[in-house]
């Protein structure tokens, strides 16, 4: 219920609703005033110690930022040079290996042309003896009548080696004699 003047209830701090009613009304109003003024006072230093702790908070927070700024470029440029030595290091391996990989590829080399050497005389060798085999009269060269006395020879099949099969062969046609392919 609002304020009603003349009434005998003092409303008003300072008595004012009640100057003709003969209530003596006691002024309150700076008791009240006084009270007012150190709440907000109190509120505003709260408001003040706030705002001083969020500026100590930003002031905080910029330096822990710009010192991870630096140690971030710090840890870049012992990135970068850490990465430097490694390329300067793998080069100086290459270079250091460099003589052991041409003399491995060397060896690698001269190792495969001993096998093919080897290759190529056994090919003689079984060559050597396969002609050896065929000449039968020992005078150096195979003639039609030689081949013939080797079945195994035959190449259409038959059993035998006609002359024309064995034509072929002294030829170095493989296919049978007669045949269109």
């Amino acid at each position: 219920r609002g304020p009603r003047g003349q009434d005998g209830v003092c409303d008003c701090c300072d008595g004012t609703d009640e100057y003709n009613s003969g209530v003596i009304c006691e002024n309150t109003c700076k008791e009240k005033g006084r009270k007012e003024r150190e709440s907000l006072q109190q509120m505003a230093e709260v408001t003040r110690e706030g705002f001083r702790l969020k500026k100590i908070l930003i002031e905080d927070w910029k330096k822990a930022r710009e010192e991870k700024q630096k140690k971030l470029i710090e840890l870049q440029a012992g990135k970068k040079s850490l990465e430097d030595q490694v390329e300067m290091l793998r080069t100086v391996k290459e270079e250091a290996e460099k003589p052991e990989r041409e003399a491995k590829e060397q060896h690698q080399k001269l190792w495969e042309e001993q096998l093919a050497a080897a290759k190529a005389q056994q090919e003689q060798e079984l060559a050597a003896d396969a002609f050896k085999e065929l000449d039968d009269d020992m005078d150096g060269t195979v003639s039609v009548t030689e081949l013939q006395t080797h079945p195994e020879l035959d190449t259409d099949g038959d059993g035998a080696l006609s002359e024309a099969e064995a034509q072929a062969l002294l030829s170095g046609d493989t296919q049978p004699a007669g045949s269109l392919t």
